[in-house]
């Protein structure tokens, strides 16, 4: 068994049917498909449980972490694929992760591209991959590409394939976790290894179905930062990635900072952005103005940032 495709659900009964079709549709063929029920309370499980060569896992409610953990666990594929229940896949996902494997062998992180689909009904996706001329990139450093590129949006859930031994080398996902879990887990793992990227779009992020659009809210506890002492101190970490992982950790930081002065909370905001290690940073220095600006300053600012070459920080 070459691939093994994990979706969690929980109470997704409208959207659950389009889901698992994309997956049954695939122009690949060595695969299973797990459905781990995380104690859904409507029909969901009842609208895919005729679907022929659907394993459906049923466990008590123990959020999404749980649910993909218990799927890992039980999967028997070589290499891992995850699939939101809100999401959807084109008929040639894993027929293109397929080629990125035969392609980088020896690799053990894989990620397509994505399109997202906003509230209103447009239709975004990142191209900064289009300054490569091949269509599958390796990535020596994934950190650093975030930083240069400015982006959160290389990589998501409904994208990467991961081989199976590197969980037992990383750990599964956090569970008691209820945001950032998902990039907790492909950061963690993006520190160890390289990453191929495709330009293929291939997976359909929805933001109207998503659970973690709809309850959104600005992370300040982020799980991935709080490991920084144990990865800044790991030396199978390259050098250079270890400093580029505090140099996003420090912009994580910063991003707080200026959302705790919008929320009128300057004690707050100074506790996050002490904590910035590399303080010379053109973005520290902004921040730190923004901090100890009075409001009718430093709010007008922040609004001209967003709208420039800031706007992702």
């Amino acid at each position: 068994m070459l691939f093994s495709v994990i979706i969690p659900v929980y109470n997704k009964s409208k959207i659950i049917q389009i889901c698992v079709d994309s997956v049954l549709n695939q122009n690949f063929n060595d695969y299973e498909l797990l459905v781990i029920d995380d104690g859904s309370t409507d029909e969901s499980i009842e609208k895919i449980k005729v679907r022929e060569n659907v394993i459906v896992l049923r466990k008590e409610n123990g959020g999404v972490s749980s649910a993909r953990n218990y799927g890992v666990i039980n999967s028997k594929g070589e290499y891992i694929c995850f699939l939101d229940a809100d999401d959807y896949w084109e008929p040639e996902h894993l027929s293109t992760l397929y080629e990125m494997i035969v392609q980088y062998p020896s690799e053990k992180m894989f990620s397509t591209s994505h399109r997202i689909r906003q509230l209103n009904g447009q239709i975004e996706w990142n191209d900064i991959l289009s300054a490569y001329d091949s269509s599958i990139i390796l990535v020596d450093d994934l950190f650093e590409l975030w930083l240069r590129k400015k982006s959160k949006r290389i990589i998501c859930s409904d994208t990467v394939c991961i081989k199976r031994e590197v969980f037992d080398e990383v750990g599964l996902f956090e569970e008691g976790v209820s945001q950032g879990e998902d990039t907790d887990m492909w950061f963690r793992i993006a520190a160890y290894y390289k990453v191929v990227l495709s330009k293929k779009l291939t997976a359909t992020y929805q933001r109207e179905f998503s659970d973690a659009t709809k309850y959104y809210k600005n992370n300040y506890e982020w799980i991935f930062a709080s490991r920084e002492d144990d990865l800044v101190n790991d030396f199978r970490i390259p050098e250079e990635k270890r400093k580029n992982i505090v140099k996003y950790i420090d912009r994580y930081r910063m991003n707080n900072c200026r959302s705790m002065l919008f929320e009128n909370n300057r004690k707050k905001a100074r506790e996050y952005l002490k904590d910035v290690k590399y303080k010379a940073d053109l973005r520290y220095i902004i921040t730190l103005l923004c901090l100890i600006c009075p409001d009718c300053i430093y709010r007008p600012l922040f609004r001209k940032m967003l709208g420039g070459m800031y706007a992702d920080i």
